[in-house]
């Protein structure tokens, strides 16, 4: 018999798929080499602020995946909270064939810190610090944006945080 309290859990489970969905749903940039560069859009970047600034890898991965959301089309990048540190987690289609060297340009030379989070293929990932509170010498490329090289050689699709 079908009863309010089985309604309420069939409805539960059906609401926890539909928001894991959504949560693995967001599209992933493939690899193309007759592209010369594919500058990210708002519908595939998404976003988490963090009010504290003090959230890490590890409780984002764990605790947070259903928070991100995507921007706003006619969003203008600004730092309205200025006390905030901001989350932001792309999708990436790797392939192994692909004949280029493939990176992630920041193009806003003025960015303090960027903390970038590169799955390692083991279950973790790397993490690599740029920004302008760093010697220009320490960076991985020496170019005015932030630069980070992204290993290619697989062919899934995976997240940077």
């Amino acid at each position: 018999q079908f009863t309010n309290v089985t309604a309420r859990y069939f409805l539960t489970f059906i609401l926890s798929i539909a928001l894991s969905l959504i949560v693995v749903a967001q599209p992933a940039y493939t690899i193309n080499d007759t592209v010369g560069q594919h500058i990210f859009t708002f519908h595939e970047i998404e976003y988490l602020e963090d009010p504290t600034a003090k959230l890490t890898l590890e409780d984002i991965l764990s605790h947070h995946q259903s928070e991100f959301t995507f921007s706003a089309k006619n969003f203008n990048p600004k730092n309205v909270n200025p006390t905030s540190a901001y989350w932001h987690r792309i999708r990436i289609q790797h392939k192994a064939s692909s004949k280029k060297l493939w990176v992630l340009e920041f193009f806003d030379q003025t960015i303090d810190k960027i903390d970038l989070y590169i799955p390692d293929g083991k279950g973790g990932y790397q993490h690599i610090e740029q920004g302008d509170q760093f010697e220009f010498t320490k960076r991985m490329v020496r170019h005015k944006n932030f630069v980070f090289p992204i290993d290619n050689n697989r062919n899934d699709a995976i997240t940077y945080y």
